[in-house]
């Protein structure tokens, strides 16, 4: 594949959905060689279509309330973007993380039930920390009943 072609290809790619820059270069080596793949690279670059640290503030927004930090940072990492990028997205975001579990597990409440164990695993999945799951669900506890 000329460098025509991958520009084409990689402008197709991003007209589709923001991409990490990473994650574009490995979805372009595939089809063309890395000097290739890295001038493509740095015209996209240039034009502000890859920009990891709008593309970790969006990919944080979307998630943000369904995924605690740690899962949020674990994906990111996987999609190559860099852990200052990471960080600055993750603190612009930054809320109350025991407020978010407590919505979590309000919103899905009917997997629960009231099962401790089945909640604060559910948490812990989605990226809380134990000590904030375990303080969501006792905060939900207390809760009054609705209804």
């Amino acid at each position: 594949m000329n460098e025509r072609e991958a520009l084409d290809y990689a402008l197709r790619l991003l007209s589709r959905r923001m991409l990490a820059e990473r994650e574009l270069e490995r979805r372009l080596l595939k089809r063309a060689s890395p000097e290739v793949v890295a001038r493509v690279l740095a015209r996209v670059r240039a034009w502000g279509y890859v920009d990891d640290r709008a593309y970790a503030e969006a990919f944080v927004r979307a998630r943000a309330g369904r995924w605690g930090e740690r899962k949020l940072y674990q994906a990111l990492r996987a999609r190559g973007v860099a852990p200052e990028a990471i960080e600055a997205a993750l603190e612009a975001s930054r809320g109350d993380p025991v407020a978010e579990a407590t919505h979590l597990l309000r919103r899905h409440a009917w997997r629960h039930q009231g099962d401790k164990a089945r909640a604060v695993r559910y948490l812990v999945r989605k990226g809380y920390p134990l000590g904030v799951a375990l303080e969501a669900f006792e905060r939900l506890q207390l809760e009054p009943e609705e209804g």
